[in-house]
């Protein structure tokens, strides 16, 4: 599969570096109500297979 370039904004930024600090910021976060730390693995997952990230 070709890896493709991964344009996120920055609530999806927010959720990525909140959770790389510390999965269990997420639910504290008050940006962050919306998402779970099962959103933050499958961003993960995703961003891996970017071939580069723009924010």
């Amino acid at each position: 599969m070709k890896r493709c370039p991964l344009l996120i904004d920055t609530n999806l930024l927010v959720l990525f570096i909140v959770g790389t600090a510390a999965k269990e910021y997420i639910a504290k976060h008050k940006k962050l109500t919306a998402f779970t730390v099962e959103d933050y693995d499958i961003l993960v997952r995703i961003v891996s297979d970017a071939s580069e990230v723009l924010v």
